[in-house]
């Protein structure tokens, strides 16, 4: 969805040199933060994941004022890849994460029903595997350092940065703003799954997860890591990835 909007929001932008900065700045906004501050209410595990999904999306899309931002003087400018790169990166360590934790989830949901916090009490006791993947993916979503998440966070909030010292644009910063405040909140959120996770107490969870489902879950847990302490190589994917985009506009 987010490379058809690449797409199509690009050559309609600089062809026909429509302003939709503001618009998607303001939906930027709204979209972090309906996202987070619904998660924020939210018991059950599954719907917490698809409303910080919704938010990690706000997140996204600051991209594309950005972008508008970049092209104010009629051309492609380093800012103007940067921001489609970091877009995709943004896309790229959230979709890992947010796999990664879903499937947790679906693991736990042969022998737990419904998948509440309280579900999760004692996890590392029973999974010590599940319970530091499901860790590491929610610290990498929230943007802990070391993590794929930090690096996407740190660079999407300063293309905002960048974007907002071209003329006319000085209310790019408030996304960066927005940004970071956002993700104090799902800090609530995720840091209480986690604390529930690692109770001294007896866990919900007594199933055995399928080695090819456990697989999966440590390929993207081992993910996360790898490209949040060696980021170079996957942004410079993204970089290529942009300057193809670009291209065709």
């Amino acid at each position: 969805g987010f490379a058809a909007l690449f797409k199509v929001f690009i050559i309609a932008l600089f062809v026909f040199k429509a302003d939709w900065g503001p618009l998607f700045g303001v939906l930027a906004i709204l979209t972090m933060t309906v996202g987070n501050v619904v998660a924020l209410r939210q018991e059950n595990v599954k719907r917490m994941l698809a409303y910080s999904s919704i938010g990690q999306a706000g997140y996204m899309l600051i991209s594309f004022p950005v972008f508008s931002a970049s092209i104010s003087s009629g051309n492609f400018t380093q800012l103007s890849y940067l921001s489609i790169s970091y877009g995709i990166f943004q896309i790229l360590t959230h979709s890992i994460a947010t796999v990664g934790a879903f499937a947790v989830v679906a693991a736990m949901s042969t022998s737990v029903l419904g998948l509440e916090y309280e579900d999760f009490k004692g996890l590392f006791k029973k999974s010590r595997t599940l319970a530091i993947s499901m860790t590491l993916f929610l610290f990498s979503l929230l943007g802990i350092p070391l993590l794929a998440g930090f690096d996407s966070k740190l660079l999407i909030f300063s293309a905002a940065v960048g974007g907002s010292l071209v003329s006319g644009y000085g209310w790019l910063i408030w996304l960066a703003i927005f940004g970071i405040i956002n993700s104090a909140v799902s800090l609530i959120y995720y840091v209480r799954l986690v604390r529930n996770m690692f109770m001294d107490t007896e866990p919900h969870f007594n199933s055995t997860v399928p080695r090819s489902a456990m697989a999966g879950i440590v390929i993207a847990a081992a993910a996360t890591i790898l490209i949040g302490v060696y980021p170079g190589p996957f942004i410079s994917i993204c970089n290529q990835a942009a300057h193809a985009l670009l291209a065709g506009a």
